[in-house]
């Protein structure tokens, strides 16, 4: 799966995480990267700032999109 590729590369820059944004105390989140539907994937890049993806959902793609 996606998750396995990613965490057994070797580009240790990027760590997906999943979100429950149903979860108490997460509410917020969905708000502040403007989440409207699921599955939604954003890039928080060091100086803060995000980018939500929306090119094809496979590891290739997604990992090339991560690394820009």
């Amino acid at each position: 799966d996606w998750s396995s590729d990613v965490c057994s590369s070797d580009l240790k820059m990027v760590r997906p995480i999943g979100v429950n944004l149903d979860k108490p105390g997460n509410e917020g989140l969905a708000k502040a990267f403007n989440v409207t539907g699921v599955p939604t994937v954003v890039k928080v890049k060091p100086d803060g700032s995000s980018e939500t993806y929306s090119g094809d959902r496979t590891a290739v793609a997604m990992m090339a999109w991560a690394m820009a």
